[in-house]
């Protein structure tokens, strides 16, 4: 439990050239790309309405609200 307890040395990170913003459907992993060494933004993006019916034409807010 110890070892798997310890935050790796995963070197520089991936990402240290680049400007990133990691996108994401969740923030599930925010703190696994910081102890996995990654850097730069982080931007969760999470639509509390993921499912439902997507029309080609109509009022999509109140369809998927009664769905």
């Amino acid at each position: 439990m110890t070892r798997a307890d310890r935050k790796p040395d995963p070197g520089p990170a991936p990402d240290a050239d680049m400007a990133t913003l990691h996108l994401r459907c969740g923030s599930d992993i925010r703190k696994t790309l910081s102890v996995g060494g990654f850097g730069g933004g982080f931007l969760e993006y999470s639509d509390p309405v993921c499912q439902g019916p997507v029309p080609e034409a109509g009022d999509l807010l109140s369809l998927r609200a009664r769905f």
